[in-house]
């Protein structure tokens, strides 16, 4: 890589130099250039480290809200039957669901 010698940021921008001729001398040094990516690939990305604990943390997240839907909605049929059996008498009707009352 050291062969590869780019030109002066100022040539590039008063167009003296395009990037054609960058892209040949690249070309004419790929049989020199070695990548290391084999080994790069072998090595535990941080990158992934933090993904799976971004995700193992958004799923106890996921958990702790679902429980407490769940907990919400126990509650909210225990009231529902607790007045249904304070008020339940001839001619009173519970509905459960505004929909059923637009339908009768």
């Amino acid at each position: 890589m050291k062969l590869l010698i780019m030109p002066p940021a100022t040539q590039l921008r008063n167009h003296q130099i395009d990037y054609k001729a960058i892209v040949s001398k690249v070309l004419a040094m790929r049989p020199y250039i070695q990548c290391k990516r084999h080994d790069i690939v072998k090595i535990p990305s941080i990158i992934l480290a933090e993904f799976e604990r971004e995700l193992q943390k958004s799923e106890t997240l996921r958990m702790s809200v679902k429980k407490n839907i769940e907990k919400e909605n126990r509650v909210q049929k225990e009231k529902f039957m607790r007045m249904k059996a304070k008020y339940d008498r001839e001619g009173v009707e519970f509905i459960e669901d505004e929909l059923d009352l637009a339908e009768r």
